[in-house]
């Protein structure tokens, strides 16, 4: 007996490929994610250990807390730049306007 063929047999197909790229984005997506959160928590706890060395010290010289100010202002930059950066990655090139301009707000 011959196979029954489904009158939306073509729909299914389409459906079955598109659902497998949307899959496959989202996991590249997700994986993106992943990364840009250990990048940043990496940098918050290099933040927090540079933190604890000023503190640990018992003296400082006013060069070497000049140091460590801006050091941290560099890491706090790093982390507003790789979120931004991420941020542009997933977004519309419309919407890239929007996040600059809540990026400069930030800062």
């Amino acid at each position: 007996m011959a196979k029954f063929n489904y009158k939306f047999a073509a729909v299914q197909r389409i459906k079955s490929t598109i659902e497998k790229k949307v899959q496959k984005e989202l996991s590249t997506i997700d994986l993106e994610i992943e990364k840009t959160k250990k990048v940043i928590n990496d940098l918050i706890l290099e933040k927090k250990q540079r933190k604890e060395e000023v503190k640990s010290k018992k003296s400082l010289k006013v060069s070497e807390l000049n140091f460590y100010e801006s050091l941290e202002k560099n890491i706090n930059a790093k982390i507003i730049i790789f979120f931004i950066f991420t941020c542009l990655t997933f977004f519309e090139p419309k919407e890239h306007s929007l996040i600059l301009l809540l990026s400069m707000e930030l800062s």
